[in-house]
């Protein structure tokens, strides 16, 4: 167990996915000695993609400069704009320098490519967009979650509570990952999928298209990239 505080940083950006944050925020804060901040570029409160709710944020990239553990959830659409940020993204190689892991989330996985440190590496996201982590010569696995080094991804949105546990795997024992899984009442079946469902594989991409059509601009962009 360890006997000091573990600084975690999950970014935050206008547009993110909720649960991308909130699923490794809930799995890590059963741990009292997860000290969990919050971080946006200009530190500032974001809106998630939905638009129901917003994310309280308490620093700025300026003010942050060390983690032990740094998450970056995906999004819809708007991790295209994170991705093209200079300032977002040699922050997150200045942060990764003094990690212990950097992780991501869905289409975070894409923020975490632009920045090189996945160059070379094993990694997942979001099904529908998986086959182009090739464009930033990255080895696509279609999985939940891919550990590659330091370096753990998750496939979309639910697949980063499974990445949280694997971290807390990681930092402290199997006991306890299994404690904090039974405290949070998580016990995926993934063999219920639907994925293969024709008809359901068709509404899920209509649902998918609905949000990044909120953005035209970046949706152009990233067919682009």
């Amino acid at each position: 167990m360890p006997r000091t505080n573990i600084n975690v940083i999950i970014y935050c950006y206008r547009g993110m996915t909720l649960l991308d944050a909130i699923g490794p925020y809930e799995v890590l804060a059963q741990l009292d000695y997860m000290n969990i901040k919050w971080v946006s570029e200009s530190g500032r409160s974001v809106t998630a993609d939905s638009k129901m709710a917003s994310i309280a944020v308490d620093h700025s990239i300026q003010n942050v400069h060390q983690a032990d553990l740094l998450i970056i959830p995906g999004s819809s659409i708007t991790f295209v704009r994170e991705m093209t940020n200079s300032a977002v993204t040699d922050w997150i190689k200045t942060i990764d320098k003094t990690t212990q892991f950097t992780t991501s989330v869905c289409t975070g996985a894409f923020i975490l490519a632009a920045t090189g440190l996945l160059n070379g590496q094993k990694a997942t996201t979001h099904w529908q967009s998986i086959d182009k982590l090739k464009s930033w010569n990255i080895q696509p696995v279609q999985d939940r979650y891919v550990r590659s080094g330091k370096y753990l991804t998750a496939a979309g949105v639910s697949a980063g509570i499974e990445m949280a546990l694997e971290l807390i795997r990681s930092i402290t024992d199997e006991h306890t990952a299994h404690a904090v899984q039974k405290a949070i009442e998580f016990y995926p079946d993934v063999s219920n999928s639907s994925s293969s469902d024709t008809l359901v594989h068709k509404k899920a991409l209509d649902i998918l298209d609905q949000k990044a059509n909120a953005e035209p601009e970046l949706l152009e962009k990233w067919k682009n990239l």
